[in-house]
């Protein structure tokens, strides 16, 4: 385990460094000075503290514990480590820290508290390398601070922010809309037309067509960002309130099985009619898609696992991530925040489990969902010059991914979309302070709402639509295939877009709408609350 841990640690330094230097770090370059001695090196350091479990400082900050919590955490730190560990922290306590305080000295204002400084002198004794990195950058960007009055400050905050009226929140909301529209677009495509690299000089249209409909894969890493912003950040804030695990779990539950109950029953009904699906057979069997255990496996996450994903509908593979995330991230919560010692024990024991049942692809992006949950609480204040550097950013590294990287969600794609996940939260984490109330971004705030609101109902409703659509089609005109050469053909295909967006709100409307209601319900039912309960 210590190899392992090492392991990290030096992987850990060598990417400070390499994003360092690969940022440009010269003398007069202050904005990438900023970026790669201040964000770059100080996030590895909190992530790694998170992956290896060596950093109570940091998951105090991540659940939002008070002062005194947080001290009693690091003095358990010490406490637990060996007499000559202790004895290189006080060092690096004694060199470290004063010689930050003595960079700083003379510029606006000192950034770091008491419990900080401790907790980044902690940190440097774990990643000795990256702690000298980060020194020599604040050093540097220090005299650029004083030159051009811009330096970013980085909190951590009591309870996620989730107010509606911030411009953290609209791009959410805009991104969850796009993000479902993408993945729709680029499965009729895929499912309409023949394959890119079997078109023989394929026209302009049809290019541009192609790589404008191929970030699908980078849609389903944003949706587990904004899942675990959303959900794991609305879990921390409310985990104080009374029965806090319960109310999750109901509201994991409903959000997930209001719509795929009823997307089921569509899949079983265009299965018989394309000819699929033979209803006077019924199938247990595990491998194949409309069997009885294919749909309730379905439902609890199974898909990949054990089961294939119901009828063919192959975008609920993620699904079986987020079912896992849902339940990995209060388990570990658990683990940090459980009063007694059993309870602790039974969640590492479940933990233990799950690590051993699912897949390492499913673990592996875990990394990337508690990256949106651990930045919720982290706000970054920037000048408008970062944040267009890290807007950049983020859209030139999807561009980048597009053109040049994996094209799917696999272990050996993980590290270019932990690099893309890395810039979106950082973005996102610039953007959390209130907009101004304008005509515009309000009409764009509503756009936004109008298309997250039915974004899983079209995730997961949109392969069985292309189905009928394809098969009608087929049935109509003899057409299987779409034809890149034909300008009417792409006339069908934004038709037949329209028919996915339009139905997949129409299937909104009586089901997904009314997840708050069923909540309410089933929360008075099992939860037996006194009063009104909290949604």
């Amino acid at each position: 385990m210590e190899g392992w841990r090492q392991g990290w640690r030096r992987s850990g330094t060598n990417a400070a460094i390499c994003a360092y230097w690969a940022l440009g770090v010269r003398q007069g370059s202050c904005l990438r000075t900023s970026l790669a001695a201040v964000l770059f090196p100080s996030l590895l350091n909190s992530l790694m503290m998170l992956v290896i479990g060596h950093g109570d400082h940091f998951m105090c900050g991540l659940f939002g514990l008070s002062n005194r919590h947080r001290s009693a955490a690091l003095k358990g730190h010490h406490r637990d480590r060996k007499p000559q560990e202790k004895a290189e922290e006080r060092a690096h306590d004694c060199d470290i820290v004063p010689q930050i305080k003595r960079m700083h000295q003379g510029t606006a204002s000192w950034r770091f508290r008491r419990d900080e400084a401790k907790a980044a002198s902690l940190a440097a004794s774990d990643l000795g390398l990256v702690s000298i990195v980060t020194t020599v950058g604040l050093y540097r960007y220090s005299a650029c601070q004083q030159r051009e009055g811009v330096m970013p400050k980085i909190t951590i905050l009591p309870k996620t922010n989730l107010q509606e009226d911030c411009w953290h929140s609209m791009l959410i909301s805009l991104l969850r809309g796009l993000a479902a529209l993408m993945v729709a677009a680029a499965h009729l495509r895929a499912l309409v037309y023949p394959g890119f690299g079997t078109v023989v000089k394929p026209p302009l249209l049809f290019q541009g067509l192609a790589f404008s409909t191929g970030f699908a894969y980078l849609a389903v890493i944003v949706f587990f960002v904004l899942s675990g912003w959303l959900v794991g950040g609305s879990f921390l804030n409310k985990l104080d309130s009374d029965r806090a695990f319960q109310n999750y779990a109901i509201d994991r539950i409903s959000r997930l099985w209001v719509v795929l109950v009823p997307t089921f029953l569509v899949v079983l009904l265009v299965g018989a009619a394309v000819g699929v699906l033979d209803g006077a057979r019924v199938s247990f069997s595990t491998s194949e898609p409309y069997s009885v255990s294919a749909f309730f496996g379905n439902m609890i996450g199974l898909q990949t696992i054990i089961v294939p994903p119901f009828g063919g509908n192959f975008p609920l593979w993620s699904l079986a991530n987020e079912t896992w995330y849902y339940v990995l991230f209060p388990l570990m919560v658990l683990v940090f925040r459980s009063r007694t010692i059993a309870t602790r024990a039974a969640a590492l024991l479940a933990i233990g489990a799950i690590i051993h049942f699912v897949h390492s692809a499913i673990l592996l992006y875990f990394s990337i969902w508690l990256l949106g949950a651990a930045f919720s609480r982290i706000k970054i204040e920037a000048g408008p010059a970062l944040r267009w550097v890290l807007l950049l950013l983020f859209v030139g590294s999807a561009v980048l991914i597009r053109m040049k990287g994996k094209t799917d969600v696999t272990p050996d794609g993980y590290p270019q979309y932990l690099i893309f996940s890395l810039i979106f939260v950082l973005f996102l984490s610039s953007m959390q302070f209130k907009r101004r109330p304008t005509q515009i971004l309000d009409r764009l705030d509503s756009i936004g709402q109008f298309f997250a609101n039915f974004s899983f109902t079209l995730y997961v409703l949109h392969v069985p639509l292309i189905a009928v659509m394809a098969h009608v089609l087929l049935s109509m005109s003899g057409v299987a295939q779409l034809s890149p050469y034909s300008l009417s053909h792409y006339v069908l295909y934004a038709a037949m877009y329209l028919v996915l967006v339009v139905g997949a709100y129409a299937f909104y409307l009586p089901f997904e709408s009314n997840t708050p209601r069923v909540r309410q319900w089933l929360k008075t039912q099992f939860l037996a609350r006194v009063g009104t309960v909290q949604p």
